[in-house]
């Protein structure tokens, strides 16, 4: 709910700051976070797969498998998001060329989603911290990752920066949220994840205990 809620939001903020530098840099965000959104879409059904997992382990107090699925689904995250910013970074003249031939909204365009792509692979752990501390009952913990990207810093940064980069500003916007809600998400996951080892050494000397009892 908070993350769709500032998305909507975010959105209003850029139509209005985007807006203010021509209906070419509109229409450039508009396609570039059109893309991007694919992408991530991909992320979240992956993400939300994993949830079960993770919210059956934890209710079973198998706290190993939850570090174990955590850590599995990081990878494989980083990897994909990896791989695609790469390809995307690259591609990206071509693939908003399909869209429109508009030399200044495929300027404005390739600056924006290459910006994205540089940052792309944060949104794995931005996102599996989010969903792992969604499933296992931290939810104060998880609204605020997933408002950092798009409500804590997107929105301030759609209108802080142009007013110091121009229209630098709008296409890196995106690119300063995620590196802002990484170091956000790095300080909640490393207590997050202090407790769940703790909790599985627990239950780990506890099984120990009971087998030489």
């Amino acid at each position: 709910f908070a993350r769709q809620g500032l998305i909507s939001l975010s959105s209003v903020v850029l139509s209005f700051t985007a807006g203010g530098f021509g209906t070419a840099a509109l229409a450039a965000m508009t396609i570039v976070n059109r893309v991007t959104m694919f992408i991530y879409s991909a992320l979240i059904g992956f993400a939300q797969g994993f949830q079960p997992v993770c919210g059956f382990n934890w209710g079973a107090r198998r706290y190993d498998r939850v570090l174990a699925a955590y850590t599995f689904c990081l990878r494989v995250a980083l990897l994909m998001l990896g791989l695609l910013g790469v390809l995307f970074f690259i591609g990206a003249p071509a693939l908003l060329g399909l869209f429109r031939d508009d030399p200044e909204v495929l300027r404005i365009g390739v600056a924006a989603l290459r910006f994205q792509c540089a940052s792309m692979p944060l949104q794995a752990y931005i996102m599996m911290g989010q969903f792992l501390t969604q499933s296992i009952g931290y939810g104060g913990r998880a609204a605020v990752i997933a408002m950092g990207r798009q409500g804590l810093f997107l929105t301030p940064n759609y209108l802080l920066l142009p007013l110091f980069m121009q229209i630098t500003g709008i296409t890196s916007a995106q690119f300063f949220s995620d590196i802002f809600t990484f170091i956000l998400t790095f300080f909640i996951m490393r207590g997050v994840l202090r407790d769940i080892r703790g909790k599985a050494a627990e239950e780990e000397q506890g099984g120990q205990e009971a087998t030489n009892a």
